[in-house]
Order: C-alpha cells, then sequence, then structure tokens
C-alpha cells in the first residue's frame, strides 16, 4: 500500500531516546488518526543493546510499524539508504532516533501534504543536551511559508544537513532512477541526505514550504564519533558543488554562510580539545580546503583565523563579546 508519509528511522545502540521516539509516534498517529497513511520504518544497525526489545514491544500494536534488523553494522551511510529502499511514502521523513517532534506536530505536517503536496518541507529546530529540560511557547499559530531555492540556502545553509528538519516529495525526488545510486555515490561522506535534498532545492519549480517556529526538539553532543571538521569543510562544499553547477548563487549561499556562521566556532570548539590533535579530523583539513573554499572571503576573514589564531587570544575576544552582548 502506497502511504502518504514514511517516517524512517535510523538506529544504533540508542535503546532509551528510540523508546522515547516511538512512544510520541505512535501518540501521535493514534491521535490524528494516520494509521492508515503513515508507516514508521526503523533500521536498526545491528545494536548490541537493548534496541531490539524497546522496537518489539511497539511492532504488535502498531501494525504499520515495520523494523529492518541488519546483522552487522553497515554504517549510518548505508543504513540510511535501508530505509529509502523500503520506504513505500509519497513523502519522506528521517527522524533521529535522539529528537522528537513537538506535540501534536505529526496532524499539521499531513494535512499541510494533503493540502500543498510541497516539493520539500522544512521544520525548524531547538537543541539541548537533555531535551526534556526544553520549553516552547505553542501558542503561537503553526503556519508554513512558502520560500525560494536562494532564500533557503541563505536561511538555513549548513543547516540543510539535518536530516529531522526535511520532509521530501519522493515522486519528485526519485523520478529518475539514477537519484538513488547517485545517492550511494555518497557513502562514507556523512551526509548522503544531499543526494536527495539539493537536487530538489536547486530546482526553480520546487515548493519549499517552511514551519514558522520549533517543530523538532533535537539532542546536542550526540552525534557520535565522526570526523566532525572533514565532514562540514571538505565533505559538505565538495557534494553542494556537485549538485550546483547551474546555481551558483544558491551553491555560495550554502557554502559562504556556513564558513561565517558555523565552521569558525566549529573549528576553535576542536581545537579546545582533544579532538583538534586527531589526525583522522584535523591532520591536513585546512590545507585540504583550500581546493574547495580558497575563492570565498568569509574563508579567509572568519576560519583561517579559527585555525591559527592563538587560543588564549581566542578565550580574550570570546569573553569581550560575552560582555559586550551582556551590555547591549
Amino acid at each position: 500500500m502506497k502511504h502518504l508519509l514514511s517516517v524512517l528511522i535510523p538506529t544504533h545502540n540508542r535503546d532509551k531516546y528510540l523508546g522515547r521516539l516511538l512512544s510520541e509516534l505512535s501518540r501521535q498517529i493514534n491521535e490524528s488518526g494516520a494509521s492508515e497513511t503513515v508507516e514508521v520504518v526503523i533500521a536498526d544497525n545491528a545494536s548490541s543493546d537493548n534496541t531490539q526489545s524497546v522496537i518489539n514491544a511497539y511492532l504488535p500494536g502498531n501494525k504499520n510499524f515495520s523494523c529492518i534488523r541488519h546483522a552487522s553494522n553497515l554504517g549510518v551511510d548505508c543504513n540510511l539508504i535501508s530505509l529509502l529502499e523500503r520506504a513505500s511514502g509519497k513523502f519522506l521523513w528521517f527522524i533521529g532516533d535522539d529528537d522528537l517532534p513537538v506535540a501534536g506536530l505529526l496532524k499539521h505536517v499531513t494535512h499541510q501534504l494533503h493540502l500543498m503536496s510541497p516539493s520539500l518541507l522544512y521544520l525548524p529546530s531547538v537543541w539541548a543536551l537533555d531535551i526534556s529540560t526544553i520549553v516552547l511557547d505553542q501558542s503561537k499559530e503553526l503556519v508554513f511559508v512558502q520560500n525560494g531555492s536562494l532564500q533557503t540556502a541563505q536561511d538555513l545553509h549548513i543547516w540543510t544537513t539535518f536530516i529531522s528538519s526535511w520532509i521530501l516529495n519522493a515522486d519528485q525526488a526519485f523520478s529518475s532512477p539514477s537519484v538513488l545510486s547517485q545517492i550511494v555515490s555518497l557513502k562514507g561522506t556523512n551526509l548522503p541526505q544531499l543526494g536527495w535534498l539539493l537536487p530538489l532545492l536547486v530546482q526553480s519549480q520546487s515548493q519549499i514550504l517552511v514551519a514558522n517556529r520549533p517543530c523538532i526538539l533535537a539532542t546536542s553532543g550526540n552525534s557520535g564519533g565522526y570526523s566532525v571538521l572533514r565532514t562540514f569543510m571538505i565533505n559538505y562544499p565538495r557534494i553542494v558543488n556537485s549538485y550546483t553547477k547551474n546555481t551558483p548563487r544558491v551553491r555560495s549561499a550554502l557554502v559562504a554562510n556556513s564558513l561565517k556562521s558555523h565552521l569558525p566556532g566549529l573549528i576553535v570548539t576542536l581545537r579546545q580539545g582533544r579532538g583538534f590533535r586527531d589526525a583522522g579530523d584535523s591532520a591536513g583539513i585546512f590545507f585540504e580546503s583550500l581546493r574547495l573554499l580558497w575563492s570565498y572571503p568569509y574563508f579567509w576573514i572568519f576560519c583561517a583565523p579559527a585555525f591559527f589564531v592563538p587560543l588564549g587570544l581566542v578565550r580574550v575576544l570570546a569573553f569581550v563579546v560575552k560582555k559586550f552582548k551582556t551590555l547591549t
């Protein structure tokens, strides 16, 4: 049966988070009467904790829940791709196992998908180490506003990579048989999601809807061990470049704004910890990134100093900025 929406959950050894998410999804599906139109597919990447018991507790009472069990750990990227291959929905929504949709969100989302059938729907997020501490004002009516490709790229840039925030039109994204093979070619980058997102983002005829308030509660500091600088300073601009050859303004917005707003802080944070000296993450990153980023002024203004300014001076500058913000 073709569902309206497939909610796709990749998971590995996060049983306590997964149980919380499945409970919330089950509740929202039942409250919205969406059991015939929404499916939930979990891909367990060979977890060694209590993940299977958590999943088994939900399968009998939810006929629209199903699970893919991998006998061995395929890696994050292949786990995502296995969900793509199983999903039956016209629309696909990947949700991280440690994230949560806000209460009542599914009802709004399915209504919007029925009403507008967008190419992409973006759900803003709010982050905390413990998302149970997040208090949101939901008195404001949830509205979905239409956005152009360039404006979306300018507003989101690096946040286009946050998988839980996006719902995509699978009929449009996979209209060509070659799309899945292109996504498979992105294995090992930590960013295969760009393979289904960017083709829709750069199309001038795409309809992009953006929610007007936070909809996703996202767990920070829980992304697992991978080379963050390589992912966002090498893989990200390289993939963006390959999908935006005919849309240079969108490419510039996606890459340049990340160099100004996200990467400098990330570089400094890693320099302050052991990660900066980890050969797999940082060795040679600056010089390797030159080939991709040398033409961006923000690379030289913000990222290069973040690599080479003495940490003592960085701490002083951070203190001054913090004081200035409190005074103003």
